[in-house]
């Protein structure tokens, strides 16, 4: 295949910058609309409903890790170097991930039984837990939009799904259906996703298939091992002050402190949008021009930090601010939360594109190395500083924990996109496709 033309890489990049675009402004507009709407939704729950809800949801998502265990990487990186391979591949993984995503509704359940929370947080994990498969079926649908780099259409219908998302929570909460009706409520972004999802590659054409072959199943999650291994290992360094502090502080504290960290949680989207942008971008370039692919890494890379602080910045200054709206009562504790954790943030940045593009080279092995070195650091630190500071041990968690991240990657970056290093051979010609799907009116 001949050398990629300077127009034709420079379109790549612009898509890559657009759709980095449109990911992180959607959620701007939507957390104009949802984060006052959540402040409505914290006041009429107070702290100890909203501790049920956020225990109950951080248990979830500590436990949807298993829906993929790593197969993202592998699928996106694989159709966007062999597009060729989208409806076999899409097919596969589709099959997979409903199995694996079954396997994690019962872990779910089994874990929150055991902790033996009270009956409400059982609900709302039930109800939560309910809506893992369409989950699933979501974010393989996603996957697929992102390695053809289409992620306006991602953005758009993300915004429609938070947006039914927000009307139903504020209705359910105004109806006074507490922690309860507000998971029901929850379950619409999931199936609004899918059903738009479904509408958009039906009208294109692009064959809507699952396909669920054991022994094929294995080979793809054996393949994945490296990818699921840091999945794994971020949860799991991620979530352990958030299941610690329930136990530790009490749902009324722990209520305060998930509020304040609301905020970081919520903009993380910025450097996440970047590197998924990013992904295929880098993946493609590395193929032919290792150069190229340099340029693309650190031009996400500075994206996500400047991104990162223009957005920490304001919202540290109107920390007192956010904190009265939230929890007027409460407002100190909050906002000193909120002042500390969002300077995770331009760490966070930096963590998730180092990431994003060393897996994008091919390098999952040694970062799934790194990260296990990392997680070992950050998971006996943190429950150490947990353990014995509660809430402000876990706002220091917040901070250390993306700092280690980075620290056993850096130097695997820093090698991986400056040593010369032979050129991989290039893709499969894409003749036959689907040329609707991949150049479809969503498409940039």
């Amino acid at each position: 295949m001949p050398e990629p033309t300077a127009p034709t890489r420079d379109k790549d990049l612009h898509r890559s910058l657009f759709g980095a675009a449109c990911r992180s402004i959607q959620p701007i507009i939507l957390n104009v609309l949802s984060v006052p709407a959540m402040a409505f939704i914290i006041r009429k729950l107070g702290a100890s409903n909203y501790g049920y809800w956020t225990t109950a949801t951080s248990l979830v998502a500590t436990t949807a890790v298993l829906t993929s265990l790593g197969l993202r990487g592998t699928f996106i990186r694989g159709v966007a170097q062999d597009p060729s391979s989208a409806p076999a591949a899409f097919a596969e993984q589709l099959g997979t991930r409903i199995i694996l995503s079954l396997m994690a509704v019962a872990i779910t359940m089994i874990a929150c039984l055991s902790l033996g929370y009270p009956m409400v947080i059982l609900q709302c994990t039930a109800i939560a837990a309910s809506g893992v498969v369409l989950s699933t079926i979501w974010t393989t649908g996603n996957d697929l939009l992102e390695a053809f780099q289409r992620l306006p259409a991602t953005a758009g219908i993300s915004m429609i799904s938070g947006l039914l998302v927000t009307a139903a929570s504020v209705a359910a909460i105004a109806v006074g259906a507490g922690p309860v009706g507000l998971s029901f409520a929850y379950l619409l972004g999931p199936l609004s996703f899918v059903l738009i999802l479904w509408l958009l590659l039906h009208r294109e054409h692009f064959p809507i298939r699952a396909t669920f072959h054991p022994g094929r199943a294995v080979r793809l999650l054996w393949t994945s091992r490296h990818f699921s291994a840091q999945q794994l290992l971020a949860a799991a360094s991620a979530n352990i002050a958030l299941l610690m502090l329930p136990k530790l502080v009490g749902a009324a504290s722990f209520g305060l402190f998930s509020a304040g960290v609301l905020l970081v949680t919520r903009v993380a989207i910025f450097p996440d949008a970047i590197g998924t942008a990013f992904y295929p971008l880098i993946a493609k370039s590395i193929q032919k021009d290792r150069r190229l692919a340099r340029r693309h890494a650190l031009l996400a890379l500075g994206l996500a930090l400047v991104t990162c602080l223009c957005v920490a910045i304001p919202i540290m200054l109107l920390s007192g601010t956010i904190a009265r709206i939230l929890f007027p009562q409460s407002a100190i504790g909050c906002q000193r939360v909120i002042a500390i954790t969002i300077w995770a943030l331009p760490l966070i940045g930096i963590e998730t594109v180092i990431g994003y593009a060393l897996n994008a080279v091919g390098k999952e092995a040694t970062q799934a190395r790194n990260a296990f070195l990392a997680a070992i650091v950050s998971l006996t630190a943190g429950s150490v500083i947990v353990w014995q500071s509660g809430i402000w041990g876990a706002c220091a968690y917040m901070l250390i924990r993306p700092t280690i991240g980075i620290a056993f990657n850096l130097r695997t970056f820093v090698t991986t996109f400056t040593s010369p290093a032979k050129q991989a051979t290039s893709p499969q010609r894409t003749a036959g496709l689907n040329q609707s799907f991949i150049s479809g009116p969503l498409s940039t």
